[in-house]
């Protein structure tokens, strides 16, 4: 007796005329198995079910469909750590790219007291472990070779957002009121044509939209206060600034660091790497 999904299943031997060419230990056997142990395979009809335990046609998810996913199956381990999924980018048509950006719970907001490199963004003072993303990498990465998301070979990193942290909803812009953003709209912005890009102080945040104070503007205007909506952003980021140790005294410089990060390659059956 043993249970997948919490269904009570008795031995495999009905599995194995149905797994011709299908490793007991690879993820198609074992995904099949889930699928028959959920009820999704009818059971005496052999030979209708014979393509779903040889994995001959798998499913393809929509871009939505692989994010949901991925955000279902990291989301408990990353708790299990302690740890939020901060976002999720997906990316490369090829070889897919999945990039999972896990932070400290957002309760640890950063303290008045601390400057930006000091305290740069909730969860940096608790800290995102290299272990803890590699452990979270590995866990996420099985999870989704036996959902086979990706059915050829795809990459999976994971890591803390950095201080260059990219955004993924207007709720997460309130915390950093008062920091220096990097902004590009999916259209040039309808007021400043044919501009998209944007860098500038976040000077009020709220619901779905913001405001950026740029002062690059061209002449007469050189500076403004920019209004925009989030469904409006393709990217948004961070702009992380750094104290410059070789003069005491000077303004911090800004910079473009990484996070704490775990990356490896995974993929469906043999295709998984390390």
């Amino acid at each position: 007796m043993f249970e997948l999904d919490g269904v009570a299943c008795q031995g495999l031997p009905f599995f194995y005329p149905y797994s011709v060419g299908v490793p007991e230990s690879s993820p198609a056997f074992f995904r099949n198995v889930c699928r028959y142990a959920r009820g999704e395979a009818e059971a005496g009809t052999q030979g209708m079910n014979r393509d779903l335990f040889e994995g001959a046609s798998a499913r393809k998810f929509s871009r939505e469909e692989a994010l949901r996913l991925i955000h279902d199956a990291v989301q408990p381990v990353a708790a299990s750590f302690g740890l939020e999924v901060w976002g999720i980018e997906l990316a490369g048509a090829g070889r897919p790219v999945v990039r999972i950006f896990v932070d400290a719970p957002a309760s640890a907001l950063p303290s008045e007291a601390c400057s930006p490199e000091e305290n740069d963004a909730p969860g940096v003072q608790g800290g995102v472990g290299v272990e803890q993303c590699a452990e979270i990498s590995r866990m996420v990465g099985l999870a989704l070779d036996v959902e086979d998301v990706f059915p050829d070979a795809w990459t999976l990193e994971v890591s803390s957002p950095g201080m260059d942290r990219p955004f993924f909803k207007a709720s997460q812009l309130l915390p950093y009121v008062g920091r220096e953003l990097d902004v590009t709209l999916w259209n040039p912005h309808p007021a400043y044509a044919p501009r998209k890009k944007f860098r500038g102080t976040l000077v009020r945040a709220g619901g779905d939209d913001f405001t950026l104070h740029v002062d690059d503007m061209p002449p007469p205007l050189c500076e403004a206060d920019i209004d925009m909506t989030w469904d409006s952003v393709r990217r948004a980021r961070l702009v992380p600034v750094f104290p410059d140790t070789s003069k005491p005294g000077k303004k911090a410089a800004p910079g473009v660091p990484r996070g704490t990060a775990a990356k490896k390659s995974a993929g469906g059956g043999k295709k998984h790497e390390s």
